[in-house]
């Protein structure tokens, strides 16, 4: 059996490697990453598990508006569509597998079980031998939100440094900014887990950051408003103070932005 993995150098995609590795020791697996010219490919490619085979969206039409960036994010529409249909065409495997994790289905058009449904049927059609191929999202499927898939990786062989060594920031010019939405709950996971990763950049020393989090844990403990994936960021907050009643993590998380304030720390 091939499986082909894609790869972006995040937490999520090098677990993901990780949990083929161990679930599948006997399937020829390659690593795959498109390079689509997003303004943080360099700290992708730095990231990126030993052997990725990197290729890029050559045919991508410098002229036309196709990367939409919003907060220093970058979004090709169709992103995921265009490399399932190229990894299969390119590598003619069995399955490929996608770092998704549990509550991030349907966050875009190609990322949705009816997209999967059926892209699944559409590939066993094109497929260049007629073989079915089916795209999956393994660590989803299974129900591992960022919070338990790193849990299973340090418990399941993975060292604390290749887990570090991922870069999910999506700041074009630092390798973990701690200020994107990408980076904070990257934070959340390791401190929910007892791991240290940032250090200048912790959040948490930023007065912005910790305003926005105030809010956003009100939101989620007590209003419920926010999306259930989310939740990880509470959790992460909480192992931060070593708290776990929510009255008493916002009393804190607003001492902090005060200290903040006055302290002049409105930046990391």
């Amino acid at each position: 059996m091939k499986i082909v993995v894609l790869v972006s150098g995040g937490m999520d995609s090098t677990i993901l490697t990780h949990f083929t590795k161990v679930n599948y020791p006997e399937a020829e697996v390659v690593l795959l990453h498109y390079d689509y010219g997003h303004p943080f490919e360099f700290k992708e490619r730095q990231s990126l598990p030993k052997g990725t085979v990197i290729r890029k969206f050559e045919w991508l039409n410098p002229n036309e508006p196709y990367l939409v960036s919003e907060s220093d994010e970058a979004h090709l529409p169709g992103r995921d569509f265009a490399m399932i249909a190229q990894a299969m065409i390119q590598e003619n495997p069995d399955r490929i597998f996608l770092g998704l994790l549990y509550g991030e289905m349907n966050s875009y058009l190609d990322q949705s079980y009816e997209f999967y449904y059926r892209l699944n049927h559409l590939l066993s059609i094109v497929s260049p031998t007629g073989k079915r191929v089916e795209v999956e999202a393994p660590l989803e499927a299974i129900g591992f939100d960022k919070l338990k898939a790193a849990k299973w990786a340090i418990d399941n062989g993975m060292t604390v440094e290749e887990l570090k060594d991922s870069s999910s920031c999506m700041h074009h010019e630092h390798k973990k900014c701690g200020k994107c939405h990408v980076c904070i709950k990257r934070w959340a996971v390791f401190s929910a887990i007892g791991l240290k990763d940032f250090d200048e950049t912790n959040p948490m020393n930023c007065y912005e950051i910790v305003e926005q989090l105030s809010m956003d844990y009100s939101a989620i403990r007590f209003e419920g408003t926010e999306r259930a994936q989310n939740d990880v960021v509470c959790r992460g907050v909480e192992s931060y103070f070593g708290c776990d009643e929510p009255e008493r993590v916002l009393e804190l998380l607003k001492e902090r932005a005060n200290d903040l304030s006055l302290e002049g720390l409105v930046d990391v």
